[in-house]
């Protein structure tokens, strides 16, 4: 409406008063305030009590153009207020713009800018809903004053069913707009009060209460009561939602804590301890590793306690010198002896005693130095801490069981300790090979 071209003489254009014409400077001494108006204002008769403290700019310039109907439109709809709208036959009834008009009046503002258009008067329910949409647009309304307009507009048809038809509304937009009616005056500021941002009572709540049966008959201090026994039941809801949350999360939390026992535990957990493993005879149970060496002839790679292999010149020059035996000659992890700086091999280191009872720690089987030498040979050890014994054909199986045994730090220095036995003992190997 604001870019609506403004004819300059003052007045309406008898012979054009639909919207096709265009905006008027119209007296401000010739516009009526609307009767019927959703919007509450106050007491327009004493412009001092009137809020429009943010329009005082209108005395020098107009934002935005006013809508109105004729006097005479107006009253073929509401002839009962023709007191209200005085005598003068040139006056307009503005739908949209109340508060403009008050501040105009209020600060000395002596015409305005308006767009006539009869077309809104077709209906009661055509007026009202331009009012309604024009507020409702800019966001004007507090909640009662559009609960009011829309139940005005509802009362024109003959059933809310039929009003929510034309109008395009729901009936549970209808319904909602109704129940905020039945509170009681006080009831209803404090909802005005709360969609300002104040203090009051939420538009939840109060449609809540007024679905309540029985409402309107009831008094200030009964509606209040019904409002407490609703807050009381959604805190009481709300305390229950926050303890089923917790028990739940109790309850994953002890699951996962379970899941990792069983995990700890591993798959022995609950079967009977295993019997403790007898030493180990000279004669290995372990099926031996056959590799090819360098000479052609089958390698034996054994992790049981062989003797290492001889590296003079009679031994590993045999094939040099056509010795085609195909023997396999054995190699052990065990008591192999370390390779000098120089290449000779170094002198190997006594086994120490060992004793077939004690249960070795991960560090005392892999000894207590990774600088040189040999470890001594060791019975496997017992089943201790409810963990079991792993299949020690199972290597991905035998990691997971030293990892559960294990600190971090030790299944480190475990890990850390086995690469430097392989790499000695390739080193040794290939210096045999050679």
């Amino acid at each position: 409406m604001a870019s609506d071209p403004v004819v300059d003489e003052p007045g309406i254009d008898p012979n054009n008063r639909r919207s096709s014409g265009p905006a008027r400077w119209i007296p401000t001494e010739q516009c009526r305030f609307n009767p019927r108006n959703p919007r509450d204002l106050g007491d327009l008769s004493d412009l001092d009590s009137v809020d429009v403290s943010d329009l005082e700019s209108i005395a020098v310039k107009q934002l935005q153009s006013c809508l109105a109907v004729t006097r005479d439109a107006y009253l073929k709809l509401w002839p009962d207020d023709e007191f209200q709208l005085g005598p003068e036959p040139n006056s307009v009834v503005i739908i949209s713009g109340n508060r403009r008009l008050a501040g105009a009046m209020k600060y000395g503002q002596p015409q305005l800018i308006v767009v006539v258009d009869d077309s809104h008067a077709e209906s009661k329910a055509a007026l009202l809903r331009a009012a309604y949409d024009e507020n409702t647009s800019r966001k004007d309304f507090d909640p009662i004053e559009e609960a009011r307009a829309l139940v005005s507009i509802v009362a024109q048809y003959a059933s809310a069913r039929e009003a929510a038809a034309v109008e395009g509304w729901s009936p549970t937009v209808i319904s909602h707009r109704k129940n905020l009616l039945k509170l009681h005056p006080t009831l209803q500021q404090m909802v005005r009060s709360k969609a300002s941002g104040g203090d009051g009572i939420a538009i939840r709540h109060a449609r809540e209460i007024g679905a309540t049966d029985g409402i309107e008959q009831m008094t200030e201090d009964e509606q209040l009561a019904v409002l407490h026994r609703i807050l009381d039941s959604e805190l009481e809801a709300a305390q229950r939602r926050r303890e089923e949350r917790a028990a739940k999360k109790a309850a994953k939390r002890e699951a996962l804590e379970a899941a990792a026992r069983q995990q700890d535990a591993g798959p022995d957990a609950g079967a009977p301890e295993a019997a403790a493993p007898q030493p180990r005879s000279e004669q290995s149970t372990i099926a031996p590793v056959v590799i090819t060496g360098a000479s052609g002839g089958p390698q034996v790679f054994s992790m049981e306690n062989t003797d290492a292999p001889e590296t003079d010149g009679a031994n590993h020059s045999g094939s040099a010198h056509g010795d085609t035996s195909n023997e396999p000659r054995p190699f052990s992890m065990e008591n192999t002896p370390a390779t000098a700086k120089n290449g000779e091999p170094a002198s190997p280191a006594v086994p120490a005693a060992r004793d077939d009872n004690a249960v070795p720690s991960p560090r005392e089987s892999l000894g207590d130095s990774v600088s040189g030498g040999s470890v001594a040979a060791h019975p496997r050890p017992k089943s201790s801490g409810g963990l079991g014994l792993p299949d020690w054909q199972d290597l991905p199986g035998v990691a997971a069981w030293l990892c559960r045994a294990l600190e971090p730090s030790e299944a480190r220095f475990v890990a850390e300790t086995v690469l430097e036995k392989i790499q000695r003992f390739e080193e040794t190997y290939n210096a045999a090979e050679g």
